[in-house]
């Protein structure tokens, strides 16, 4: 093959070397979205390059045709590469939006096939001829199907430039210098072209389009060299990896995002279009990160998603080699599973302070259960106690009638006992977080059935008692704790009051409530003490008429009763004249009733 190299050889293969080492950079060290277009962009145009450039130089029409088609191969699809590419850096989803794109590969393919069978049909070029005025240039007499080509490639020139320009307000600055460039680099091949099909050319045949190639290379170069066209980021690109499972924001001086990673996209649920050029503040689940040229901060964030997710937020300022700031690198670390770990351990604590708590109360509960069966219990064994001395010192000078009634006593005192016992436990039971049982109780019948419990210790101080007001009345409350509070109310009148006394039950029918009260003739309280009655720290206690002693559990355990089942108790009382304790109990607080 026999070459005759000209002024127009040397410029086309300069541009095959630039566009040639542009698309190898690209694709070694590139980090624009479309990457893969923009370099099959520029390996077509070096494969139009190498072609144009042997075209010029071979000698014979058959060589010149041959590298023609050649040249084809390369240019066929550069123009839709770029379209391509700029579709992809804008953000422009081609696939949906442009739903023809798939049809648009059928015009260059078609045209290949058309370049190297043109000897059978003559579509792409009818005719050529030699330039008699110029050295070495084939003329080429076009035919439609080249006319459908240049046409195809120029609207998509066009087009790529449209968006290119109407999307650039968008962008942060860094990229609208890159998209500048790509714009001056769209619009030279499309010049040059109109004017190659018009015939506005300084040497006729000679195609300006070839010509317009190594003018783009040099305006990729400088985008290359000065704004860093492939390394936007070049102060972080080494940071910058799919495969980190943290997440990288990259954010210029403005706070706009210029580059962020898969894992950030998962992490905050965001689409690659949502997330593309925005403000740092414009993305709601970022909105409190504040970006400034201070040192590094830390922070943590939480996202409302399903189910939650904890973010550790790191910002570290970006500066160039002059210090100067040109942005933020921000770092997203996933947390969840520590916080969660930190609920859970809050948690077992929280539980365990509960439990704790709980066993404090039923140790608390099992002694005052164990001091109210011992201050009932106390009374009806001291009964037990003094019948059973009686009967040893009288024994032998007892008729059988009198023996009979000492041991009925006995029996009667010990199956008190007894049944005190069972509504003790009972009661036991149901402080243990069952619910309370309530009935309607009569409540006339309850102090009599309590007054016949305790009949002995009476008969001992030669004590009545009288029960009045509304005999009639009928409350609602659980039995067993009524029972309870009337039997230490009482058993406290009896060690209280003088030989011969009075005690008085009276029952007093109300619009909210209904009132029972104890009173005695006893020998009081005093004034000073009264406080000293209902405070659990103080435990007041004090000795009785014939020097009976107590727990100062009694008194504690009724209000604690009282107040679990929806009343109150009240205390009046002067010394040396007695004291009434009045039990209220509310009727709208009562929720169920057997």
């Amino acid at each position: 093959m026999e070459l005759n190299a000209n002024l127009v050889t040397f410029i086309l293969f300069c541009s095959f070397l630039i566009s040639g080492g542009i698309a190898l950079y690209s694709q070694l060290k590139g980090y624009l979205k479309g990457q893969r277009f923009f370099t099959l962009m520029m390996l077509s145009s070096a494969v139009y390059a190498f072609g144009a450039t042997v075209e010029s130089a071979v000698l014979s029409i058959e060589e010149k045709i041959f590298w023609s088609k050649v040249e084809y191969i390369g240019v066929s699809f550069a123009t839709l590469f770029l379209f391509e590419f700029v579709s992809h850096l804008v953000n422009i989803n081609t696939r949906s939006k442009y739903r023809f794109v798939k049809l648009l590969y059928l015009i260059p393919a078609a045209t290949l096939a058309l370049v190297w069978t043109n000897d059978y049909h003559h579509l792409v070029w009818k005719s050529y001829e030699w330039n008699l005025s110029a050295d070495n240039i084939l003329i080429y007499h076009h035919g439609p199907a080249y006319f459908v080509f240049a046409v195809y490639s120029l609207i998509l020139i066009l087009l790529s430039t449209y968006v290119l320009a109407r999307e650039m307000g968008e962008f942060p600055g860094i990229v609208r210098k890159q998209m500048r460039l790509l714009i001056a680099g769209c619009l030279a091949p499309f010049v040059l072209t109109l004017m190659y099909l018009f015939d506005i050319t300084p040497i006729e045949g000679l195609d300006l389009t070839t010509m317009s190639l190594p003018l783009t290379g040099i305006i990729m170069l400088v985008g290359i060299m000065r704004f860093g066209m492939f390394k936007i980021i070049p102060s972080v690109s080494s940071q910058i990896t799919s495969l980190m499972p943290d997440g990288f924001i990259v954010v210029d001086e403005n706070n706009d995002i210029v580059f962020f990673n898969r894992a950030a996209a998962s992490m905050l649920n965001l689409h690659e279009k949502e997330f593309s050029y925005l403000k740092i503040n414009e993305i709601s689940k970022l909105h409190e990160i504040t970006t400034n040229p201070k040192g590094q901060r830390e922070s943590e964030i939480m996202i409302n998603s399903d189910p939650e997710r904890w973010l550790e937020v790191t910002i570290n300022p970006i500066r160039n080699e002059a210090h100067q700031f040109k942005g933020n690198l921000i770092v997203l670390h996933d947390m969840t599973k520590r916080k969660r770990l930190e609920q859970q351990s809050r948690n077992l604590l929280e539980e365990l302070s509960i439990s704790h708590d709980q066993m404090k109360d039923a140790n608390s509960q099992k002694d005052r259960i164990i001091g109210i069966i011992a201050h009932d219990l106390r009374t009806t064994f001291h009964q037990v106690i003094n019948l059973s001395e009686i009967l040893n010192q009288v024994l032998p000078d007892l008729s059988e009638d009198q023996l009979r009634e000492y041991l009925g006593d006995l029996q009667k005192s010990a199956e008190q006992g007894y049944n005190i016992l069972e509504e003790l436990l009972e009661w036991a039971r149901s402080q243990k977080g069952s619910s309370a049982t309530y009935s309607r109780i009569d409540v006339a019948d309850s102090v009599k059935q309590v007054v016949e419990s305790l009949q002995l210790s009476l008969q001992n101080k030669e004590l009545s008692v009288d029960i009045r007001g509304d005999e009639n009345l009928v409350i609602r409350n659980d039995n067993n704790v009524l029972n309870l509070v009337l039997r230490n109310l009482l058993i406290n009148a009896i060690k209280f009051s003088n030989k011969k006394g009075l005690i008085t039950v009276y029952l007093e029918r109300g619009e909210g409530s209904d009132v029972i009260s104890v009173s005695d003739q006893g020998i009081g309280i005093p004034e000073a003490d009264l406080p000293k009655l209902f405070n659990s720290k103080a435990k007041y206690t004090r000795t009785g008429t014939n020097g009976e002693s107590g727990s100062g559990f009694g008194l504690l355990l009724c209000k604690e009763m009282i107040e679990r089942n929806y009343g109150s108790i009240e205390v009046k009382s002067k010394e040396g004249i007695g004291s009434t304790f009045s039990i209220r109990f509310y009727k709208n607080q009562v929720i169920a009733v057997s």
